[in-house]
């Protein structure tokens, strides 16, 4: 493992113990209705953090098919918000005309 793809292991492991602790490790972890695991996902997704999810993808191989799903489904979130990141709660949804 990469140092860089380790640097994002700690949020692995949070959504690992969010889903064991809410038995859902037969549920993917994007489509949860446990709130803690829901906000583990988000952790993870960030954009923040999608080089080292890139770097991360890099290692698939040597996963299991669960494990390489749940890379992939990341990476591909967390690209999305990179690329259309929601509005911030101070920001306006909508300019006002006058």
């Amino acid at each position: 493992m990469s140092p860089l793809s380790a640097s994002i292991w700690p949020l692995w492991l949070e959504l690992g113990r969010s889903r064991a602790t809410e038995l859902e490790l037969d549920v993917v972890p994007w489509e949860s209705s446990a709130d803690s695991v829901k906000a583990a996902w988000s952790r993870l997704i960030q954009p923040t953090n999608l080089e080292a999810l890139e770097s991360l993808s890099l290692e698939a191989s040597e996963m299991n098919a669960s494990a390489k799903a749940a890379v992939s489904k990341a990476l591909e979130m967390c690209r999305r918000l990179s690329r259309n990141p929601p509005p911030t709660p101070d920001s306006p949804t909508s300019t006002p005309r006058g």
